[in-house]
């Protein structure tokens, strides 16, 4: 099957959209589809955009680079002129905005992890523009969902918003999870082996993030400190934003910056943090479905998030890990023992551990998530446009 993947970023980099771009690629390549790519895709402004820019700050809110009307038109025509020599069975597009303006017979598959009207709830760039600017990109949404044989979301939340804000049938959608950023590659001996052999000298908390405040990092410290303040004797350990300046981290907490996707010695690092620790907690505000997880469940680590965005449907409750709300003192206190209590009895958290892993085995890697989207690219319908 010939697959032209059309994306904004470049799918070859292990920097674009935090590697899952490759990683899907390559997953697709494996899978037996060839894949004919279409990005990278300019999404720099151009000279007017820049001088409005400079003559008027609110411009940006106003109208973001990313989905401006000009940036749309040129995306498809870039796209139409690739897609000429190339004869694809199917475009397969990161994103609508490749192909809001595409105009074309080959079926189109959009795969995403959210909708523009999900993301304008609280993501960094999305939730301070104008409401012009939101119903421009919501506009997107729907002329790239018209025109798309089948939608491809990493989670039931976001399926759930194409279906009621935006009309998108059930039959047109599929929910597939996402693979591992980071897999183990332990093989089942290793992984029970290193269940058994997990070190319980001190409870070992892992934090991964990218943005300090979007991500949890102070509810992630709050809640080291209501463990300590129980009486446990914790071990913490943070990757990626750096704790803000005047903001205080107890001495548990080792703070080890950000790790780039593809550095040899940072991944040995952060695969080292994975195996050892007991629970990777993410008490993140806002979030769509973060491949940490999977990375986690791939080391049989248990997962203690946030109730948000596709986050609930990736933990199942007691099972995987925990969900908490993470607002109140109460909920604080609340996850603080329930960890707490998992932390001492180890045939719980053993049970948790491989209930991880083997969630990733079934279901988030790469390999499953490729050969379920090339099975329903092959059974999409002739072209022609959707109703």
């Amino acid at each position: 099957m010939k697959i032209a993947l059309a994306t904004i970023e470049d799918s070859a980099s292990p920097e674009s959209f935090s590697g899952i771009t490759l990683l899907l690629r390559r997953a697709l390549e494996a899978a037996g589809a060839e894949i004919l790519p279409l990005g990278p895709l300019p999404n720099l402004p151009g000279p007017r955009e820049r001088l409005l820019r400079r003559m008027f700050p609110a411009y940006d809110r106003a109208r973001p680079v990313e989905f401006s009307p000009r940036r749309l038109r040129q995306h498809a025509a870039l796209i139409s002129a690739r897609l000429a020599p190339l004869q694809p069975d199917v475009i397969l597009a990161r994103g609508t905005w490749p192909v809001a303006r595409l105009t074309t017979n080959i079926p189109v598959c959009i795969w995403n992890d959210a909708t523009f009207r999900l993301l304008t709830d609280g993501y960094r760039g999305y939730n301070d523009i104008t409401p012009a600017a939101v119903r421009h990109g919501i506009a997107v949404d729907t002329a790239a969902f018209a025109h798309a044989r089948l939608l491809v979301f990493s989670s039931a939340w976001a399926a759930q918003s194409a279906q009621a804000h935006y009309g998108v049938n059930s039959d047109r959608i599929r929910v597939l999870a996402l693979g591992a950023n980071r897999p183990s590659g332990l093989s089942p001996d290793q992984i029970q082996q290193r269940i058994t052999q997990q070190d319980f000298a001190a409870l070992r908390l892992l934090f991964i993030g990218t943005e300090w405040e979007r991500k949890g990092g102070d509810r992630f410290v709050r809640l080291v400190r209501e463990l300590e303040t129980a009486g446990v004797k914790v071990d913490a350990h943070m990757v990626g934003p750096w704790p803000p300046g005047s903001f205080e981290v107890p001495r548990s907490i080792h703070c080890h910056g950000r790790i780039r996707q593809g550095d040899t010695d940072g991944d040995l690092f952060l695969r080292s943090l994975l195996c050892s620790a007991h629970f990777l907690v993410l008490p993140t505000r806002h979030d769509c479905t973060p491949v940490v997880i999977p990375d986690a469940y791939s080391h049989a680590l248990p997962v203690v998030a946030s109730d948000v965005g596709g986050l609930p449907g990736m933990i199942t409750e007691d099972t995987e890990g925990m969900i908490s709300p993470f607002t109140t003192d109460a909920d604080f206190t609340a996850c603080a023992r329930r960890i707490a209590s998992v932390y001492a009895d180890r045939s719980r958290w053993s049970a948790m551990a491989q209930h991880a892993h083997r969630r990733f085995a079934g279901e988030m890697n790469w390999t499953t998530h490729a050969r379920r989207l090339v099975d329903a690219l092959q059974s999409l319908p002739p072209a022609g446009r959707c109703d």
